[in-house]
């Protein structure tokens, strides 16, 4: 598993990777160049900001690559953490959204549970009751679950409750150029249970079937987002004048759907037409990431967000103003070593990409 850090200054952030079956930063494939694999294979090596080998644990991955964002994200930086790589190499594992990992144990709780145990030990206000926490004064936190399937959206959150497909899921611009998806389904929450009884249920609505690599694989890309409100008195050093300010973050957790070869896998029907939509979209996402990731683009450098739902939703985290990190998964076994460098040479190029953000206050 590849996974990364924050590059730059808080205000000029880089899109972070990190692998596994690595020492330190790198990551070094046997018949990962030129497709070869066997006796003849070249090895490559790749550079990323953290390498995590089998022995990893998932508190590990958790403290190192993804704490220090949720730092950044209760300050009010937008965040994102997305998990990329083939069919059973650990995405839905690593990031804690399967259904029946949710309430699983510590040594098992993915970077999820992690980061909402966290995000709610900071946001409660200190009380003696153990069933009744609030949320501090000045603080609102929305969750929302959203899928992507052969292009179409799906709210999560609806349909985990209502068993109906809720309402109508459109993305749009407002005036100042901010990607809005409206129709989605936002739930205040006050506790980390809450939180998660949202990503299980959300997760057990989410599309997956059996296929020749995965006995539960994920049919559709899954975006989990926390937004944090936070009201605070700004200006005259906190005083009776000061105004009060909004404070607004955005948390994606995204798990992509797997990148699988159908030529591999042999799936035929609707697994077929759903491989043709997850690769259609994955192939999307590498043409934006290798068209943010060119350095000597100029100004007339088209980036092609719109070729997909999912570029375009994630426009902000590609492109934008989130600070971003990429885990790509990757298999030790020699039979996926294609697949293996293929997730490799996709993440570093991502992590080429610069962001720049800031605070959003209202």
């Amino acid at each position: 598993m590849v996974v990364g850090s924050i590059k730059g200054s808080a205000d000029n952030n880089g899109v972070a990777c990190a692998a596994a079956c690595g020492s330190g930063g790198q990551v070094t494939l046997n018949g990962s160049q030129n497709n070869e694999v066997g006796a003849a294979a070249r090895p490559r090596t790749f550079n990323f900001d953290y390498a995590f080998g089998p022995n990893a644990t998932q508190l590990n991955v958790y403290d190192t690559a993804v704490a220090p964002l949720m730092s950044r994200f209760v300050e009010g930086y937008n965040v994102t953490v997305l998990a990329y790589g083939q069919t059973s190499s650990g995405k839905t594992y690593t990031m804690g959204t399967g259904a029946n990992m949710v309430n699983g144990s510590f040594e098992t709780m993915g970077v999820v549970p992690r980061a909402l145990q966290s995000l709610f030990s900071w946001a409660q206000a200190p009380t003696t009751a153990t069933h009744d926490s609030t949320l501090r004064a000045g603080i609102d936190i929305r969750i929302s679950f959203v899928e992507v399937h052969n292009e179409a959206l799906a709210d999560l959150v609806a349909q985990s409750r209502s068993r109906g497909a809720g309402p109508s899921i459109v993305i749009r611009e407002d005036g100042r150029g901010n990607v809005l998806w409206n129709g989605v389904e936002e739930v205040a929450v006050a506790t980390a249970d809450a939180a998660m009884d949202i990503l299980m249920n959300g997760s057990r609505a989410r599309k997956t079937s059996a296929t020749r690599m995965n006995a539960v694989s994920s049919r559709s890309h899954a975006i989990y987002t926390v937004t944090l409100t936070q009201t605070q008195q700004r200006g005259n050093d906190g005083g009776r004048d000061a105004e009060p300010v909004r404070v607004v973050s955005k948390l994606h957790f995204v798990d992509l759907a797997g990148s699988e070869r159908l030529n591999k896998t042999q799936e035929v029907g609707e697994r077929r037409r759903e491989g043709i939509s997850i690769n259609s979209g994955l192939l999307a996402l590498g043409n934006v990431i290798s068209a943010l990731s060119n350095t000597r683009r100029g100004a007339s450098n088209h980036v092609p967000y719109r070729d997909s739902k999912l570029t375009y939703m994630l426009r902000d985290s590609l492109g934008g103003s989130a600070q971003t990190l990429m885990i790509a998964c990757i298999s030790a076994a020699k039979s996926n070593a294609v697949e293996s460098g293929d997730t490799l040479k996709y993440a570093s190029r991502a992590r080429a990409i610069k962001n720049r953000g800031g605070v959003h206050a209202e």
